[in-house]
């Protein structure tokens, strides 16, 4: 039987440190994306709408790099990007640290939430060209496989830390991800280091495959997924804690329950599933959602 993940991937020190940065920031993120709504809510008596904006802004602002930033990181250079975005990002959330504990202008904890959300994607970005450059075509499913699980595994503690970290104090959220993304800033620095080629010169920014089909329809059915179900992640908080009345604890272990499902059931599905191709993955999937949007409603 096929081993879930191949050991020379599970022994590659370039996988295992995008792993383990992918862990350390979603345990910091993951908290700042459920918990900063809900600091609005309490301390600045933002409202639902006003809420919803601040995400849709963050997502929009975050539209342009997802466009430009493979063909940016192809100019510039992957190390270069990724040895520059932790220490924006920890600066970001510094800021962001600042304006809360000394409770000044909303601008230094809305700004920063926008602003930090395109910056992850580029890092995001470059994270998924590290590891398609360190692997061959084979190993590269294991490899994104064995990164996910280290992603999921951090959005599991992020908010289960988060929640009783602000339980105590609202300032200690943005300061989990500024110790992570610093932690992840000498992680890169020692090891990914490799031969990547020099920065390709003259090299468009913008570039769209836009006679691969097959890529075209399954960009738009994932974005069909997050736009029906994405909100959950800032809209549940909110709910849970005005109709519902539970604790910000509470709240963190029950995303933290959620976080651990998944990372728990990721490889026996990607063994149920292995020889069934993406395109039906995906329907699968959607149609699983929707029953259990369907129930839940």
């Amino acid at each position: 039987m096929r081993l879930p993940i191949s050991r020379k991937v599970i022994e590659n020190r370039i996988i295992q440190t995008v792993s383990l940065a992918e862990l350390l920031r979603l345990m910091g993120r993951s908290g700042v994306w459920v918990f900063i709504p809900l600091y609005l809510l309490a301390e600045k008596d933002a409202n639902y709408i006003e809420i919803g904006l601040l995400f849709l802004i963050s997502a929009l602002a975050s539209i342009p790099v997802s466009i430009f930033g493979g063909n940016l990181v192809d100019k510039v250079g992957r190390r270069r990007i990724a040895l520059t975005v932790s220490p924006v990002l920890a600066v970001l959330f510094l800021v962001m640290f600042l304006g809360i504990k000394f409770s000044l202008s909303d601008l230094f904890v809305i700004g920063t939430f926008i602003v930090f959300a395109p910056v992850a994607v580029l890092q995001s970005i470059v994270d998924s060209v590290i590891v398609t450059d360190s692997t061959g075509e084979m190993e590269r499913i294991d490899a994104f496989s064995m990164t996910r699980i280290g992603a999921n595994i951090g959005f599991s503690l992020g908010p289960a830390i988060a929640g009783f970290a602000v339980s105590y104090n609202y300032s200690i959220l943005p300061m989990i991800p500024m110790v992570s993304e610093i932690i992840g800033f000498f992680l890169y620095f020692r090891y990914i280091n490799y031969n990547e080629g020099p920065p390709v010169a003259g090299k468009n920014l913008l570039s769209f495959p836009k006679n691969d089909k097959r890529f075209i329809i399954v960009s738009l059915l994932v974005s069909l997924a997050w736009f029906s179900v994405g909100p959950w992640a800032y809209i549940l908080p909110q709910f849970l804690s005005r109709v519902d009345l539970i604790g910000y604890s509470v709240i963190g272990i029950l995303f933290a329950t959620n976080g651990l499902s998944v990372v728990f059931l990721q490889l026996p599905v990607n063994r149920l599933f292995y020889r069934v191709d993406e395109m039906t993955r995906i329907a699968i999937g959607l149609g699983i959602y929707a029953a259990l949007l369907q129930f839940s409603a």
